[in-house]
């Protein structure tokens, strides 16, 4: 692992703070989301400035308190980590979280729109843009001041909101050493066609400026290159060695898998609470874990389950469903809609059987996480598609119960994973209600040969794994 001093960039800090009622005194805590996390173990390992956003009125006064930087050390830590949270206006970020975020490039690069409905783009959406490509700018500023100081330090940086910080920083440094990775997957270009043309050349203009690209799936690579063959030709495309030529350089695109941060499981304690470990008890548990956010699928998964029910009895007496999610972004729309619609999934099947077969949780104790991923019999991950999904291989070093794992095969993790988990087609019910029944019926020696393999190969795709491919493709660049 280098000791060079390194510049790491995203949008989500590692820390979300709250004011504690009682005293009124600001209290810390680990934000949630898969990014912001991965990417605070990440930072552990290195000797790094962190620029971020403030994004609440209590960010902002942790920032105000600090205005050099915050020193923060995780227990999992090697080295310190500072912490310098940008400032940004009102509306700029509005338009950036609210729209550029949520609406479109979510939206976009997960395959959310039906086109029939969405999306329809009008006057709005330029102010949006050029709302997104100033709060890129604040990230710049901040960035080229630690650059003052550490001329030769990479700048990593880290997620979609950030797409055109590259291209920005190549024009003020035109020498720098500058990794993009993108954590959410990359729709095909007929799909990303859709975007408005304005903004889909100059986000991938912008992803250009950065001397390495990474992704976490190879499908979601050559996405990309598809993409830019198709909606940049003067760019030089060679799909064969991963590289791009435009505007007098060359890009790399690189798939770089991750399954799991040590630091995330190594250092929490891990738990089944009391009443769920009562409703379990002698049950054959069937857990669908993610955050709550309709890509999970968790609905369909319930509807499998009840389909399962019906076409085996024993699975109806002996079985029961865990629907866990973890409450993300719910001022957005879809995804309070998403928690709605678990709840009543849950209700009908819990009514048509008489019986509480499946119960749905919505919080946000990662402990309480890790020991029902421990306790299943059967994993379900679902999701309509992922960036990678590093829940599956947690739980597939955790589980204490040989169990089944069900994965989409639109997951990145399903590329690293094939041949040790069982693919599902996240839209066939039928298929995942079969795949269910035949999880139940699944011998011992069998489910523990499988889980055997599956635990070797997900211990291969460990973080500091993942840190040294992102340096390494730096250097090599």
């Amino acid at each position: 692992m280098t000791k060079q001093r390194i510049i790491l960039v995203s949008k989500r800090s590692p820390l979300t703070y709250s004011r504690n009622k009682a005293n009124g005194e600001l209290e810390a805590m680990l934000a949630p989301g898969g990014t912001a996390n991965v990417v605070a173990d990440m930072a552990s390992l290195l000797d790094v400035d962190w620029m971020c956003s403030a994004m609440t009125d209590e960010d902002r006064e942790v920032r105000d308190r600090h205005p050099q930087g915050l020193q923060l050390a995780f227990t999992s830590s090697e080295r310190p980590i500072t912490v310098h949270m940008q400032q940004h206006d009102a509306q700029v970020f509005a338009d950036m979280q609210e729209i550029m975020t949520a609406d479109v490039l979510w939206a976009c690069n997960n395959t959310l729109w039906d086109s029939w409905n969405a999306p329809s783009f009008g006057p709005d959406i330029r102010r949006a843009w050029q709302n997104y490509k100033l709060f890129n700018e604040d990230f710049l500023k901040a960035v080229a001041l630690q650059l003052e100081q550490s001329p030769q330090a990479p700048v990593l940086v880290h997620d979609y909101q950030l797409s055109v910080l590259p291209g920005m920083l190549r024009k003020v440094s035109p020498e720098q050493r500058i990794l993009l990775f993108i954590h959410i997957p990359w729709p095909s270009a007929d799909y990303w066609r859709m975007l408005p043309g304005f903004m889909r050349r100059e986000l991938i203009e912008g992803m250009l400026g950065a001397s390495v690209i990474g992704f976490f799936a190879e499908r979601w690579a050559r996405n990309f290159l598809e993409c830019v063959r198709d909606l940049l030709p003067e760019a030089k495309v060679d799909a064969g060695e991963m590289l791009v030529e435009y505007a007098g350089r060359r890009t790399r695109v690189a798939a770089m898998p991750l399954g799991y941060s040590p630091q995330a499981i190594d250092y929490r304690e891990r738990e089944m609470p009391a009443d769920l470990r009562a409703w379990v008890a002698g049950r054959f548990l069937i857990l669908h874990s993610g955050r709550t956010d309709p890509i999970k699928n968790g609905a369909r998964a319930i509807a499998a389950f009840r389909l399962a029910c019906e076409h085996s009895i024993a699975l109806r007496e002996r079985g029961c469903l865990l629907v866990r999610c973890n409450p993300n972004r719910l001022y957005v729309q879809a995804n309070s809609d998403y928690q709605a619609q678990l709840h009543a999934e849950a209700e009908r099947t819990n009514k048509h059987f008489g019986a509480e077969l499946v119960r749905v949780i919505c919080e946000n104790d990662v402990g309480n996480t890790l020991g029902c991923l421990q306790e299943a019999d059967v994993l379900v991950f679902n999701s309509t598609i992922d960036g990678q999904n590093l829940t599956v291989f947690e739980a597939s070093l955790l589980n204490r119960r040989d169990a089944t794992v069900l994965l989409s095969e639109r997951a990145g993790a399903a590329e690293a994973l094939a041949g040790v988990v069982d693919l599902v087609n996240p839209f066939d019910i039928a298929e995942l209600a079969d795949k269910l029944q035949a999880a139940f019926a699944a011998g011992q020696e069998e489910r523990r040969e499988k889980a055997e393999r599956r635990w070797k190969r997900a211990r291969g795709f460990d973080l500091p794994r993942w840190v040294d491919m992102q340096l390494t493709a730096l250097e090599e660049q």
